[in-house]
């Protein structure tokens, strides 16, 4: 009886993956917030790239909030100036 090395990398029934998956969503879900605080404004595909780019830096990662904290501001203050009209 032979077992492929595809059927054991992609049986999902394995007891330790569900660790692994959580321990993966959870590393990835901070290193992804830049991106998602920026989802609804005009630089959300700038803000991705960079994330992928240089969030694995501190640094990095660290401009790239602030870019998204200032392009989701810049997003509601742009919102509010459209209703405001007059």
């Amino acid at each position: 009886m032979q077992i492929h090395i595809l059927t054991l990398l992609f049986s999902f029934n394995l007891p330790y993956l569900n660790e692994w998956n959580n321990i993966l969503w959870l590393a990835l879900f901070p290193y992804f917030i830049p991106s998602l605080i920026a989802f609804r404004t005009k630089s959300f595909k700038k803000i991705c790239i960079s994330n992928l780019l240089f969030g694995w830096t501190i640094i990095g990662w660290i401009v790239t909030l602030i870019w998204a904290c200032n392009a989701r501001n810049f997003f509601n203050r742009e919102k509010q100036n459209i209703y405001n009209i007059g």
